[in-house]
């Protein structure tokens, strides 16, 4: 007769079971995306899927909490769709807001932020395009700028990021007395810097920086000059560069880093000639030279910039551990902005 007490418990069965179907479920979900995957060669393939059968459940939730994003063509293509829903759905909303020409003027809405910009059909507006290797990606940053009193030029410019979700904003004024900038970042992500501003005054090679990012403020003096960090901008610092230049830089690297994050960041910025080029900007030929810029986020290995010959920046190519990212203006209207003549002290 058997022993009844050698018999395996009925509920034991059960979760013995459980266990076994969760396992074989994971490895097929985890080895079945390894497979679509296109970011890895095989060898690194083989590895993982050695992985993920020795280890079953661990080996299988390891895989996707170390699984990056994009990882498969599919992927991408939902990633980049969410990108460019995101930041049309901010620029109608923009545009949106904007008075438009037949709008009556009882009920027109007055500008708080730039109420000594020029009317309408003297402002200069610019839209850059962002795309990463090759595909347009979730990124829009325009400008609009004017001749305000006294001879001063007041840019703004706004860039819309889908990730990590968040609104730069920079205000300039350029003046013989000073080059005054307003950095403003509100983002929507948890892990980011919530909301920050900054204030950075230069004289005339000495730049006062003042911030405060999520409540934290502080304040500091550097030597160099300022640059704003909008594309707008960038044209006369490459020009300058030539000779060898100090810059002041807000710091953007890191929007997770709190301790960092709008503190001055400087740097020496060398640039080479490489020879003349054009770019093609809302479909005419534009004119421009094209730099080698260094030193800074770029490091030894620099970046490419087109500037033509009134210093605006006509287009940027970087080469990233996440791909070959491109920035090309895509239209102007308005008066053709010319940045080496806005005014600067000294």
């Amino acid at each position: 007769m058997a022993d009844p007490t050698s018999a395996v418990p009925t509920d034991q069965l059960l979760v013995g079971l459980a266990a076994l179907v969760l396992v074989l479920v994971c490895w097929y979900v985890a080895l079945r995306d390894l497979v679509r995957r296109d970011d890895l060669g095989s060898a690194a393939k083989a590895a993982w899927a050695v992985g993920i059968v020795v280890t079953g459940f661990v080996g299988s939730v390891l895989y996707f909490l170390l699984r990056p994003r994009g990882a498969t063509e599919s992927e991408r293509e939902k990633l980049t769709q969410m990108s460019d829903d995101f930041v049309s759905a901010h620029a109608a909303a923009r545009t949106a807001s904007m008075p438009s020409d037949d709008t009556p003027p009882d009920r027109v809405i007055p500008d708080p932020v730039m109420p000594d910009m020029p009317d309408d059909a003297e402002r200069t507006r610019g839209r850059y395009l962002y795309t990463r290797d090759g595909a347009p990606v979730g990124v829009d940053e325009r400008f609009v700028l004017g001749a305000i009193a006294s001879g001063a030029v007041r840019v703004r410019s706004t860039r819309i990021t889908a990730s990590p979700t968040a609104r730069l904003e920079t205000d300039v004024r350029f003046s013989t007395e000073a080059v005054s900038a307003l950095v403003r970042w509100v983002g929507s992500d948890p892990a980011v810097v919530r909301s920050a501003t900054a204030e950075y005054v230069d004289r005339g090679g000495v730049v006062d920086a003042s911030w405060s990012v999520d409540g934290e403020s502080g304040s500091d003096q550097v030597v160099g000059a300022a640059y704003p960090l909008m594309r707008v901008f960038t044209g006369p610092f490459v020009l300058r560069s030539v000779l060898g230049l100090d810059v002041v830089v807000p710091d953007i690297a890191d929007a997770r880093d709190a301790a960092s994050f709008l503190r001055p960041s400087s740097s020496r910025r060398s640039a080479e000639v490489l020879g003349d080029r054009e770019v093609l900007v809302d479909g005419v030929a534009r004119a421009g030279t094209a730099y080698r810029w260094t030193g800074g986020a770029y490091g030894e290995d620099g970046a490419d910039f087109v500037v033509d010959a009134g210093g605006l920046l006509l287009s940027y190519a970087v080469t990233q551990p996440s791909g070959r990212w491109e920035v090309t203006l895509a239209e102007v209207t308005g008066p053709w902005p010319v940045p080496s003549s806005w005014p600067t002290p000294g």
